[in-house]
């Protein structure tokens, strides 16, 4: 079923998965199921993206669904991996292509993005034939090449300055952190600064 994935997505590390979760969820299909079986909390493309085990899939999903700004959410999405820069890839019912769910990008940034693939051919086609684009891998490589370390299943590489404050979009305002302490960071201040009148200042930020 995963067979272009798997001869040409080499794992990089794994870590201890066991099937000890309950996760009751229509998003977990048989395929879905079968994938997590082989490649839970197994990192590939040199820790760009990994896949979740399955307690980080019900703890992921229920930091999400329970954040404010993703509220809407609640009960239609199952987050099945993350990427180097602590982005969330999830399983989303609420738009279906031929039957199957597509899939949604929640970034800690409190930025969504769609995908308008299924779980098997987002892995089978466009993992394999756009890793670099779909994880920004240039930017990855600048990030490792300027001394950054590949972060583990439970880091990310993330803002020092956050983009939604000014900071800006380079390697040299990147640092490893651990993923869910960067997630509350950003959402405590996007959570701030949400309804803030343009002009004000949080420190010494502007907000325009």
């Amino acid at each position: 079923m995963f067979d272009e994935f798997i001869s040409k997505s080499t794992p990089y590390y794994k870590i201890k998965n066991v099937n000890d979760t309950k996760i009751n969820s229509s998003l977990m299909t048989d395929e879905v199921k079968l994938f997590f079986k082989y490649f839970g909390g197994v990192s590939f493309y040199k820790g760009m993206y990994r896949v979740n085990t399955y307690s980080q899939i019900l703890y992921w999903t229920e930091f999400i669904e329970n954040t404010h700004l993703f509220s809407a959410y609640r009960g239609k999405i199952l987050s099945f991996g993350s990427d180097w820069l602590g982005r969330h890839w999830c399983l989303y019912d609420g738009r279906m292509i031929e039957n199957k769910p597509t899939i949604l990008i929640f970034m800690p940034e409190g930025d969504i993005l769609k995908v308008p693939l299924n779980f098997l051919v987002f892995h089978n086609k466009e993992l394999v034939g756009y890793s670099d684009e779909i994880l920004d891998g240039e930017f990855y490589s600048e990030w490792l090449t300027k001394g950054g370390s590949i972060p583990n299943n439970l880091q990310c590489v993330g803002y020092k300055n956050p983009l939604f404050l000014g900071g800006e979009d380079s390697a040299d305002n990147l640092e490893i952190i651990d993923m869910e302490v960067y997630w509350e960071i950003n959402i405590q201040l996007l959570e701030k600064i949400n309804g803030i009148e343009q002009g004000s200042r949080i420190g010494n930020i502007s907000i325009s």
